[in-house]
C-alpha cells in the first residue's frame, strides 16, 4: 500500500555549464534518482511552456541517469547556453515540465503555438491534396501595408536578389573569414548577404555554428535585428543543389515534428539556389520566428524534400 505522504511530483533545477554543453547530456540529481529512478523508463517527455513536446531518451548507468538521445536538439532549439538554468517539474509516467531562465534570472516566454493547432491541421489537410490549385488556396494572410509604409524600390530588391545569389563559398578567402570557414567545415551554406550584417550578429552565428552538429547538408539563414521583413528567405546555390530543379515545394519541420508546405521559386534557371515563397511567413509566425534569430535548415529528406528547422532565438 503506497504511503499517502509520499509526493506525487517533484522539483528540481540544473545549471548549464560548458561542461554540460560540451557533453551534450544532463544529468538528474542523485537525490531525484533515489526518489523516483526505478519508476523512469528509457524516454522521458519533456512538455515546454509553448505547448511543445519532446521526447529525449534517458541514459542509465547504475544509480545515475541522464537525459541523453535527442537532449542536444532540445538545446540548440531552445538556444540554451552557459549561465541558464533549467527547473523540472516532474509529473508522472517519465513525464517533466521544464521552465528555461536565462541568465537574467527571467523565464524565457517561448510563444504559445496552441492557437495555431486547428489552422496546421487543415493546412496539412490541404497540403495532402494533388491539385496545384487547392494548394495556392493556403496562401496565408497577409496585414494591409500602411500608408506610411513605402515599398521597396525595385532597384534595391533586384540589388539585394544579386547579393543573395552571389556563389555564398566562391570566391571568398575562407582563411579571411572564420564564420565561412567554420560552416564550410561542417558543410553548412550560407549566402553572400552574411556580409551585410553586423559584427555581433556574425559573432553569434560563429557561436551558433560552433554548437551545430548537421548530419545531413545544411544552411544557415541570419534574420537581420533591424530588418523589418523576414519573407525574403533564400536558399543557397551549393544547397540548392541537392534539391530537384523542377520542384515547386518543400516541407519545412519545426522541432515538435510539425510539417508545413512551402512554395518555392527559382530567380533563374541557371541557379540552383532558390526563394521561400508561400506558406512561409506563416511557418514563422507559428514558429515565433523574429529579426534577430538565426535559423538552421537541415535536409533531412530528398525525396519529397523535408528541411529540419532549428531556430535560435535572439536573447
Amino acid at each position: 500500500m503506497s504511503n499517502p505522504l509520499v509526493p506525487t511530483s517533484s522539483h528540481f533545477f540544473k545549471v548549464i555549464l560548458p561542461s554540460t554543453l560540451e557533453d551534450k547530456k544532463l544529468r538528474i540529481p542523485a537525490k531525484f534518482v533515489k526518489k523516483f529512478g526505478d519508476e523512469l523508463s528509457a524516454v522521458a517527455t519533456l512538455r515546454v511552456p509553448n505547448g511543445c513536446v519532446w521526447r529525449v531518451g534517458l541514459k542509465k548507468d547504475g544509480r545515475k541517469i541522464w537525459f541523453h538521445e535527442n537532449w542536444d536538439e532540445f538545446v540548440k532549439y531552445h538556444s540554451i547556453c552557459f549561465g541558464y538554468f533549467l527547473v523540472f517539474k516532474y509529473v508522472k509516467n517519465s513525464t517533466f515540465h521544464v521552465l528555461i531562465f536565462d541568465t537574467t534570472a527571467c523565464q524565457i516566454d517561448y510563444q504559445s503555438n496552441q492557437n495555431d493547432k486547428q489552422n496546421s491541421a487543415q493546412e496539412d489537410e490541404k497540403a495532402n491534396e494533388k491539385s496545384v490549385e487547392i494548394l495556392d488556396s493556403t496562401a496565408t494572410y497577409k496585414r494591409p501595408i500602411s500608408p506610411e509604409k513605402k515599398r521597396e524600390p525595385e532597384s534595391k530588391k533586384c540589388k539585394l536578389e544579386e547579393t543573395e545569389e552571389m556563389d555564398e563559398l566562391n570566391g571568398v578567402n575562407d582563411d579571411d573569414d572564420e564564420l565561412v570557414a567554420l560552416l564550410k567545415e561542417k558543410g553548412i551554406c550560407i549566402t553572400g548577404r552574411h556580409y551585410l550584417f553586423s559584427t555581433e550578429e556574425r559573432e553569434r552565428a560563429i557561436e551558433i555554428a560552433r554548437l551545430v552538429e548537421p548530419k545531413h547538408p545544411s544552411f544557415m539563414i541570419i534574420l537581420g535585428a533591424n530588418s523589418r521583413k523576414h519573407t525574403r528567405v533564400y536558399a543557397p546555390a551549393a544547397f540548392g543543389k541537392y534539391v530537384n530543379r523542377s520542384l515547386q515545394f518543400v516541407k519545412l519541420q519545426n522541432a515538435c515534428g510539425r510539417e508545413r508546405r512551402i512554395k518555392i521559386h527559382k530567380k533563374s534557371s541557371n541557379s540552383d539556389g532558390f526563394h521561400f515563397r508561400k506558406g512561409w511567413g506563416e511557418f514563422s509566425k507559428n514558429n515565433d520566428i523574429h529579426g534577430g534569430d538565426i535559423c538552421v535548415f537541415e535536409l533531412i529528406r530528398t525525396e519529397d524534400v523535408l528541411l529540419k528547422v532549428s531556430v535560435f532565438h535572439q536573447l
